[in-house]
């Protein structure tokens, strides 16, 4: 079914406004995660970030420490901004149809992608891609060919997943799932995926393993299952001969 004029607008409108929540949210992820803070090491005080210690406390780290606290403020105000308007289309958004993707697997994206893990790190196939598919195409697929009760990430196993808490911390997969709904547990699949109450799975695929271990390296977080239609060449992954998304 094609889309409307009045759907097409909206849709453009609402990608405008995610698109610049999105990139509000990974500025503030890549320079303004950690909150500073000063730290008293031996009598002395230093500016920390995170783990890092920006300096001895002077005239210097003090208008440093400053100026990152406006700047991280200032961002925050405008992802909290950009948010309130897209709550604001919302209800448009679901009086048009707009809102296709499912609300878990929704909200379990948007939280792997405040980590930054899409796109750079794991890719959406399997029947949840094909709703990138139809705002691309500006049309919709039959319902009965997007009925799904699993997420699959494609990931292309080189190097192990590395997501850090805001003290410094290595969190796991499973953690950012738990955010999204407690009942995930990897226990009940054998740590190959993640399972809910509602028995909605989240499963990790790789085009090559070489180990079975999970995929932050960190006990009890998921593994990936290896699975021989996918294969990840230098600048496109494709899935049984379909291309699903361009590395970067």
């Amino acid at each position: 079914m094609q889309l409307t004029h009045e759907q097409s607008r909206q849709m453009i409108d609402a990608s405008h406004q995610h698109a610049a929540w999105r990139a509000a949210q990974h500025e503030l992820f890549r320079s303004y995660r950690y909150a500073p803070r000063w730290r008293t090491i031996a009598g002395r005080d230093y500016f920390y970030i995170g783990e890092q210690s920006q300096g001895a406390r002077n005239a210097v780290t003090e208008a440093a420490h400053a100026n990152y606290i406006d700047a991280r403020e200032a961002l925050q105000a405008r992802l909290r901004a950009v948010k309130a308007r897209l709550e604001d289309m919302a209800p448009v958004n679901i009086a048009l149809k707009l809102g296709r993707v499912p609300k878990l697997p929704a909200r379990i994206l948007r939280a792997l992608d405040a980590e930054r893990l899409l796109d750079s790190r794991l890719r959406v196939i399997g029947t949840l891609a094909m709703y990138a598919y139809e705002a691309a195409a500006g049309k919709y697929f039959q319902s009965d060919m997007l009925a799904t009760l699993d997420l699959d990430l494609c990931w292309d196993a080189q190097e192990r997943l590395e997501i850090l808490a805001e003290d410094g911390s290595q969190r796991t997969v499973l953690s950012i799932l738990k955010r999204v709904d407690r009942s995930f547990d990897t226990g009940k699949l054998y740590g190959f995926s993640a399972t809910n109450d509602e028995n909605f799975i989240v499963d990790l695929i790789a085009p090559r393993l070489e180990d079975s271990s999970p995929a932050t390296g960190i006990a009890g977080d998921i593994s990936a299952a290896p699975i021989p239609e996918v294969r990840v060449f230098p600048t496109l992954i494709e899935w049984r001969g379909i291309p699903i998304g361009r590395e970067q």
